[in-house]
């Protein structure tokens, strides 16, 4: 064009995009769960070679447990805390020796109808889950002697409480119950 006029083009928009920018994160994340299930299968292991009545799996960011894990009836004490587990597996109502179950700090809204199959339960830990109510089957553990339901949305206490006759510690502080039957 040569009227004197020059006509601006804009320049075209290129993007960028280096290697792996959107993956690192998940690929971090890929890393750190295959870290998380190999310590969880090395600790599964080392219990079930050496027989132990104790395994803890805190603090591993599980969402969710093995099945196999019924196999494991000699455990006595199960620590749980600090994953992300929604939900336990019906198979740890096969767990008949357990004394201590510790599921605190998970994102649990329930638990499984199985769990009335732990008649030696002394102490159960539900702290810092999502519970709204406390589980029914919760109420049929006549063993247990400490129930630790702290922050949680608990707004009720069902009057089959008073079915625990051996609870001597009961903790529902930061829940919104307004009373607890008598």
């Amino acid at each position: 064009m040569n009227d004197g006029t020059e006509q601006v083009v804009p320049p075209k928009k290129k993007s960028v995009q280096y290697p792996d920018q959107h993956s690192t994160k998940s690929g971090k994340q890929k890393k750190h769960s295959k870290a998380m299930a190999h310590e969880m299968q090395k600790r599964v292991s080392k219990c079930k070679d050496n027989q132990d009545t104790r395994l803890d799996l805190s603090q591993l960011d599980l969402t969710s447990l093995s099945t196999t894990i019924k196999n494991m009836t000699q455990l006595c004490e199960i620590f749980l805390y600090q994953n992300k587990l929604a939900k336990v597996p019906d198979e740890l109502g096969q767990l008949v020796n357990l004394t201590i179950l510790a599921l605190n700090e998970n994102h649990l809204t329930s638990l499984p109808a199985s769990l009335q199959n732990l008649k030696q339960l002394k102490m159960l830990d539900l702290r810092h889950n999502k519970l709204r109510e406390v589980p029914q089957v919760v109420y049929q553990l006549q063993s247990l002697r400490k129930l630790y339901l702290r922050f949680n949305k608990i707004t009720t206490i069902d009057p089959a409480i008073e079915n625990l006759s051996n609870l001597t510690q009961l903790i529902i502080r930061e829940n919104k119950v307004r009373e607890i039957p008598s």
